[in-house]
């Protein structure tokens, strides 16, 4: 087994996908029903914004070159 300092741990592919289209429509579902109950639209675009970096981090992470989850770093 190679011996490693530190290692960048990668989310897993497919479940990145998957959970990126289920956000979206969280996202697509609690938006219409805010604008559409009174919450306003400032309270919706936050949301909106906010789900989508997320979203955007998660897809990063996974499929970016140099996108990473965190850091594993072992210390003897």
């Amino acid at each position: 087994m190679p011996r490693f300092d530190s290692m960048r741990m990668a989310h897993h592919k497919p479940l990145v996908v998957i959970g990126s289209i289920v956000g979206l429509g969280i996202i697509g579902f609690a938006t219409v029903r805010m604008v559409s109950g009174g919450q306003g639209l400032v309270s919706a675009l936050f949301l909106g914004l906010f789900g989508l970096a997320i979203i955007g981090f998660n897809l990063w992470s996974a499929f970016g070159r140099n996108g990473s989850a965190c850091t594993v770093t072992r210390r003897d």
